[in-house]
């Protein structure tokens, strides 16, 4: 289990052993404001004003990026696609997606919707389809043809804040709202289950799939619950 923490560095919880990371190690700030594991194995932590960083998972080794051009200088959310790009999210309203290339360095350029810069990246997913999703504090943006596109003209759309996603075997694609609850999205409709339809919060913060396909529902200061 991976860690991050305000002012106390990266750390890792083995059985019996807790091993923090921090700038003596290679971590870019000791604030960390995101953390995400890819297909490889390796950690990225996202810092404080200061880049990011990888954990090797074979060797350790703490690598940082923070210069504009390698990596922008907050990281709150990773994603790797299938198609092996990697992106990353931030949340400072201001120029707030990126698309990044990995290997011996990280290279990354802004990424754009249709109407000019994202901001205020709160997640960041694909669906059934391979279409990238992106959660903002306006709203979700999809990429259809190679173009960022706000959902905002399609009936139900979410117009909170969407901070989680999830992906359903059905093909359904779930969104975690700030302040209007969970809503499913599958063949060109949307539908908001609320607290109207008996969740706890309209608060989300976090959605899970699990094995079985049962929908997990993490709510700002009223617990979990399940969707059946």
């Amino acid at each position: 289990v991976w860690l991050g923490t305000y002012l106390g560095g990266l750390h890792r919880i083995k059985p019996a052993v807790v091993h923090v990371i921090s700038e003596a190690e290679g971590l870019r700030n000791r604030n960390v404001t995101g953390t995400y594991v890819d297909r490889s194995g390796a950690v990225w932590a996202g810092t404080w004003s200061q880049g990011v960083s990888r954990i090797d998972p074979t060797t350790g080794r703490v690598q940082g990026f923070g210069s504009p051009a390698q990596a922008p200088s907050w990281g709150n959310v990773f994603f790797e696609g299938r198609d092996g790009t990697f992106w990353i999210g931030r949340r400072e309203n201001d120029r707030d997606l990126y698309r990044c290339t990995r290997g011996a360095s990280l290279a990354c350029t802004e990424e754009l919707s249709a109407v000019g810069p994202l901001r205020g990246v709160l997640a960041i997913d694909e669906d059934a389809d391979g279409r990238l999703w992106v959660g903002t504090t306006s709203g979700v943006y999809r990429r259809d043809r190679d173009r960022l596109v706000l959902l905002d003209t399609l009936v139900g759309a979410p117009r909170f804040p969407v901070r989680a996603f999830a992906t359903s075997p059905d093909g359904a694609m779930w969104l975690g709202t700030n302040g209007g609850g969970v809503v499913r999205y599958r063949e060109g409709v949307f539908t908001a289950i609320t607290t109207g339809n008996g969740l706890p919060s309209n608060l989300i913060r976090a959605l899970h799939v699990d094995r079985d396909g049962w929908l997990w529902i993490g709510t700002e200061g009223r617990g979990i619950t399940r969707l059946d």
